[in-house]
């Protein structure tokens, strides 16, 4: 008797029973109808069910009860199938040793387990594991069970782990090392800009790779699962073998510690530097990975190729001649400042003609020309009398060091803006990083009491030099991008709220966009949710930058000083800009104006311009 008729055999005899549990929304569909079927394993009180709306031709496939959780999968005592078993009839293909397995129940009994998406490839085993296992006096007890194949996965390490089988758990620090290369082999060649390695609930684990601004699961898993064990022998592995000396910030790895360190030279994959960063969660730790280029003499990526106007290139220059002042790089966290900050140094009239230092926590990018410096902050010591924190002292050391210019990194605190302000008023060049949502919150960010400045330091005299705020947005791949209507058609198609919500959202851009800015909807692409072969069904091929970039005259200073941001912004506007929606010139232009622009242009999705504010409430400069 096959499978199915199994199956339904099963249902027949238990139709009179007591109504079983509903699925949960969890469960799977599978493209076979095998009818409704529930059976228990002995011993053990859970139901495991197979549920349809019909039975038959043209009836909707089954939900199938599939185990998602290691908490789900039934107790057992061993694995008995294995692609080098000494019983012929339970070895499996190594290529399918995580899409099904046996498993020994107790001295009598065993259980078959697979993974329903792989029914075809299976089956042709099920009936001689069955019939080996009845020779060495085993009942399979019923028809197999279900569960994805990382929980098979999961259960088949296990067992390897406690019988020596496998060295790959944890404690198996090349293997660890091993995945975890190949996942950032696999998210450089998908040019990624970070990696996700989170602990999930159930022993499993996910992997995903940020492209073009969103997440998705890493290529070549299923849905990016991996077993809990090996993503946290992969995350131990990159934090204490393949970390730079000296670079992490404790020495051994722990799950329920806030961990960050750098990794280059032992990686082993050529023109990549990592940050690596983790911290504890509910059911366990995330790391997030950044990539970062370490080809320190390669071709320098220019502001215009990152996606700044031609006029926000000028004020880069202009900036670039200054003897003192700070040059601040802002953004939230992703958003290209750490690359353009390094693009302004490698782009300066007198770089490698000039002492240029940097000081760091940690260093992401090496720059030929310039003496870095890698110091770890410690803020106890700001409140120990007789000490000196070891990141003070080394820029003391640099000011008696003949510098022309000092990027002091992140301005996270007391320390570094201390430093930064100290740098530009002792006639120096300084540069910074900060984290800010826009030009206008500048000074409020670095006045906050745990940075510390004043606003009468840094609107006096030639303290700030250049401000720039500046987001990464996902360009539109050229060769798949649509048409309004084309869109529309497609959302109208798929029929479902999300889809629905979508179409009210695009009704709604393009009548703001035509109405209050003059834009010809017939111009604007947007992005193909199904994307193409050149973007890898994306729909989006690349990011650019979006900015908007302010070089302080004396009125916006003044406004300023005055605790009057949105004024000074205003003013700015009003001084500098050339009021024209769709001109390339960004002078006087805020950041939601030169998304606008690149929507316009067809570069963007309308869709990105108003993660930077409304558009219905951006005063329109007349």
């Amino acid at each position: 008797m096959d499978l199915v008729n199994l199956f339904r055999k099963k249902n027949k005899e238990q139709e009179e029973e007591s109504e079983v549990k509903k699925p949960s929304s969890s469960e799977r569909q599978v493209s076979k109808a095998q009818g409704n079927k529930r059976f228990r394993i002995d011993g053990n009180d859970e139901i495991y069910e197979r549920r349809s709306e019909g039975d038959g031709d043209g009836e909707e496939s089954p939900a199938l009860n599939v185990i998602q959780k290691m908490g789900e999968f039934p107790p057992h005592k061993d694995v008995l199938t294995h692609p080098n078993s000494s019983n012929v009839g339970l070895r499996i293909p190594l290529k399918m040793e995580d899409s099904i397995i046996a498993i020994k129940l107790d001295a009598t009994r065993a259980r078959i387990v697979y993974d329903p998406e792989f029914t075809d490839q299976v089956l042709p085993y099920v009936a001689t594991i069955q019939s080996a296992l009845s020779e060495v006096g085993l009942s399979t007890g019923g028809p197999p069970l279900y569960a994805v194949s990382s929980i098979i996965r999961a259960v088949r390490l296990n067992a390897d782990q406690n019988t020596g089988a496998n060295k790959s758990a944890v404690g198996s620090k090349s293997d660890g090392a091993k995945l975890f290369r190949e996942w950032i082999q696999i998210a450089k060649e998908e040019k990624a800009t970070d990696v996700h390695i989170r602990i999930l609930d159930g022993g499993q684990a996910e992997v995903m790779m940020r492209v073009d601004g969103e997440l998705e699961p890493i290529s070549g898993a299923d849905r990016g699962l991996f077993t809990a064990r090996d993503a946290l022998n992969a995350m131990k592995s990159a934090y204490e073998v393949l970390s730079d000396r000296h670079s992490n910030n404790m020495g051994t790895f722990s799950e329920a510690s806030t961990l960050s360190s750098m990794i280059d030279a032992a990686l082993g994959i050529p023109n990549v530097r990592l940050r690596f960063a983790s911290l504890r969660g509910l059911y366990g730790p995330k790391a997030v990975v950044r990539l970062l280029s370490s080809n320190a003499g390669g071709k320098v990526m220019s502001f215009a190729e990152m996606g700044f106007a031609p006029s926000h290139v000028e004020m880069f220059e202009r900036a670039q001649r200054l003897d003192a002042g700070a040059i601040g790089q802002m953004g939230v966290t992703g958003s290209g400042k750490t690359t353009a900050a390094k693009t302004f140094i490698e782009t300066h009239p007198k770089y490698g003609s000039a002492a240029f230092y940097q000081v760091a926590d940690p260093i992401e990018y090496p720059i030929s020309q310039m003496h870095q410096i890698y110091v770890q902050r410690n803020l106890m010591t700001l409140n120990e009398a007789g000490k000196k924190d070891p990141y003070s002292e080394v820029i003391e050391a640099l000011l008696r060091n003949d510098p022309d210019l000092v990027d002091v990194g992140e301005v996270r605190d007391l320390l570094s803006a201390r430093a930064m302000a100290n740098i530009a008023k002792s006639g120096h060049l300084s540069m910074f990083t900060l984290h800010v949502d826009s030009v206008a919150g500048a000074i409020n960010r670095l006045t906050d009491p745990k940075v510390g400045l004043t606003r009468e330091e840094l609107t006096g005299g030639k303290m700030i030099g250049l401000l720039d705020y500046q987001a990464l947005v996902p360009l539109l791949c050229p060769h798949c991008s649509q048409t309004k209507n084309e869109l529309i058609f497609d959302l109208k198609r798929n029929g479902d709220p999300n889809s629905e919500r979508e179409e009210r959202y695009v009704t709604y851009l393009v009548d703001v966009m035509s109405k209050r800015f003059g834009l010809d909807p017939n111009i604007l692409r947007w992005r193909n949710q199904n994307g193409c072969d050149h973007c890898r069904k994306r729909g989006t091929k690349g990011l650019t930058i979006c900015a908007e970039v302010l070089m302080p005259d004396d009125e916006w200073l003044d406004f300023s000083a005055e605790n009057k941001d949105r004024d000074a912004i205003r003013r700015w506007r009003h001084n500098y800009s050339d009021r024209n929606p769709v001109s390339e010139n960004m002078n006087g232009k805020l950041v939601i104006e030169h998304a606008l622009y690149k929507a316009h242009v067809g570069l963007i999705d309308p869709r990105s311009v108003e993660r930077f504010g409304q558009l219905e409430s951006l005063e329109l400069l007349k």
